[in-house]
């Protein structure tokens, strides 16, 4: 029988350049999806697992994190902090966080972009000892690539790939209070990235086995894989959501506090939204839209697969698809965003926080809108490349 984990530590003060605009005033994990920041699901799924301590590892914007999650308590963990001034690689991120970890049990090492359900977490209670997670990537970019004998992992390297192509290192590590120490030795302070880390604990002597994740596993590298995660997390709240009475509402529907929603208009679930909102008549909004607290809707409009941050206000007559909108958005009448199918799935548009869109603007699918950008009426808004 394996041991239970009852510590973590969450690498989450990278910079994230590849998900602005949305990440210019917040670090990743403060990314909405499902209505909730990534790092909560993922400190959901801890907890369920058993974890009772997590030292977050932040790095920019890491008042936004502290403010939000303080010491925890209000999510059935104890939460401390330790801080990355620089970016400079996991393994650097691991040893940040060293003085605040309990090195006389294991602990469980994960990157804080990753979704992880907690089937996925089961093996690395299971067994004992130093356990990598494998999975087979979505993405084609740079990953640690593994080198197996039968179970056990005997190097990793980083290599590009395509996506599916072959099973890559998620970066979550079950490591023993051995690797931990690996992790403190001086001598080791050249590996920066945990992989190198992991190579050189093997060609030590040391012995690391692999499993395999088991259910869903996302990494959030683009906008788009926002969206692509805040349409499964849905889904699987569509399972648990409540009955919303008196609403024009088919399938699953969560409507928060002090939100009023016309009667004439229409929810598809699955859809959340949160406190003090106001949905107008005779729009469509689902399936699978998030729309955070005090965002308006206005008249006759239709967004379908998007999110709505807070504070957002969407005029009448928008039609809005596969697009995010950040914090303070302002939409005037008429604005048009379809998605189109790409390599990097169904894309609408990306919208800063505190930009103000005129009337009757079009936006191409995969444009970028940086925040606090002024765009006047009738503008044609073209795809970034």
């Amino acid at each position: 029988m394996g041991g239970e984990v009852r510590q973590a530590v969450i690498l989450a003060a990278g910079e994230a350049q590849r998900l602005r605009p949305l990440t210019h005033r917040r670090p990743k994990g403060m990314l909405l999806v499902g209505g909730q920041p990534l790092l909560q699901h993922l400190l959901d799924t801890l907890r369920a697992t058993g974890v009772e301590s997590v030292v977050l590892v932040v790095g920019a914007h890491s008042e936004k994190v502290q403010s939000f999650f303080k010491d925890g308590r209000d999510f059935g963990l104890r939460i401390s902090y330790a801080h990355q001034g620089q970016p400079t690689g996991t393994a650097d991120a691991v040893r940040h966080a060293l003085p605040l970890v309990d090195r006389r049990g294991p602990c469980l090492l994960l990157p804080g972009d990753n979704y992880l359900s907690t089937k996925s977490l089961l093996p690395l209670n299971e067994r004992t000892g130093d356990v990598l997670l494998l999975s087979n990537p979505r993405h084609g970019t740079r990953y640690g690539i593994p080198v197996l004998q039968g179970e056990r992992l005997t190097s990793i390297h980083y290599a590009d790939v395509s996506p599916g192509s072959t099973r890559v290192s998620s970066g979550v590590v079950r490591a023993s209070p051995r690797l931990i120490d690996f992790f403190a030795d001086a001598k080791k302070e050249s590996l920066h990235d945990l992989d190198q880390v992991l190579d050189a604990y093997l060609q030590g002597g040391n012995t690391v086995t692999v499993a395999d994740v088991e259910g869903p596993w996302e990494d959030v590298n683009s906008p788009w894989d926002v969206l692509q995660l805040n349409e499964h997390v849905l889904h699987q709240m569509a399972n648990h959501a409540p009955k919303t009475p008196g609403l024009n509402v088919v399938g699953a529907v969560h409507v928060g506090k002090n939100s009023f929603v016309a009667p004439s208009a229409t929810l598809v679930g699955p859809v959340t939204i949160g406190e003090g909102c106001h949905i107008g008549e005779f729009t469509v909004i689902g399936p699978y839209v998030s729309i955070r607290n005090n965002t308006t809707v206005g008249a006759h409009c239709e967004i379908r697969r998007s999110i709505l941050n807070n504070n957002v206000v969407v005029d009448s007559r928008a039609l809005i698809r596969g697009s995010i909108l950040d914090d303070g958005v302002s939409v005037a009448s008429g604005f048009v965003c379809h998605e189109t199918s790409t390599g990097a799935g169904l894309v609408g548009c990306v919208i800063g926080a505190d930009t103000e869109i005129g009337p009757d603007c079009r936006a191409a699918s995969g444009a970028l809108i940086p925040p606090e950008t002024r765009i006047p009426a009738g503008t044609r808004i073209p795809r970034q490349e």
